[in-house]
């Protein structure tokens, strides 16, 4: 019997080791565009599952998409790139506090649309 106990207790320990997985929520109330005027922005929340295996997702509301994740003592960052070629950043520091920009390109609305999202995350 302890045989068994002892194999399901290493079963366990293994599964936790191996499959951990840090889940960042971020809400970001404030919202910057290229006039340069901080708004409201309306739910606008992002996710973020870091793999112990270094790599991490980002969930939201058009769903999921892998990100480039770069980890320091002091704070994390996600970088996604868009199947049409623009680069999304998201970087959170030591208190939690982030910023999720989007720099945006598009020929058929004219060119450049810069966006900045200001708000605050929680680890689950």
């Amino acid at each position: 019997m302890k045989k068994y106990i002892l194999l399901i207790s290493s079963f366990v320990i293994y599964s936790e080791t191996c499959f951990a997985e840090t889940l960042y929520t971020c809400l970001y109330p404030n919202y910057s565009s290229d006039e340069l005027k901080i708004e409201k922005a309306e739910d606008f929340s992002l996710r973020f599952l870091v793999r112990d295996d270094e790599t991490a997702s980002m969930i939201g509301n058009n769903g999921a998409a892998p990100v480039f994740v770069y980890e320091h003592p002091d704070k994390i960052n996600f970088i996604e790139l868009t199947g049409t070629g623009n680069i999304m950043l998201t970087a959170i520091d030591e208190g939690l506090k982030s910023v999720h920009s989007r720099h945006t390109v598009s020929s058929f609305a004219g060119g450049l649309i810069p966006s900045q999202y200001y708000g605050q995350c929680v680890i689950q």
